[in-house]
């Protein structure tokens, strides 16, 4: 992988990590709800639902987006069950 496509890699895991984060703070802060949040990352899926058309133009891509936003969406919903205790 060159050094540029390692580059878009370290950033757009940090994109990832920086919208989880937010998305859980604002959710811990009550400034969203669970559902609020878990309707953001349905609409960042509908919006990449064409991805295909992403993918030709970046072949080089290792990112896995699904896994990611499944990832957020697992966290947001262990915070759901969390608030109702």
């Amino acid at each position: 992988m060159s050094n540029s496509n390692n580059a878009q890699l370290e950033l757009d895991l940090a994109t990832f990590t920086l919208s989880a984060n937010t998305l859980v703070k604002l959710v811990k802060r009550q400034v969203l709800t669970v559902d609020d949040a878990l309707e953001c990352l349905e609409t960042t899926r509908l919006t990449l639902s064409n991805k295909e058309d992403l993918l030709k133009e970046t072949p080089n891509c290792v990112l896995d987006v699904d896994w990611h936003l499944d990832n957020i969406t697992a966290i947001l919903e262990a915070l759901r069950l969390r608030q109702k205790d």
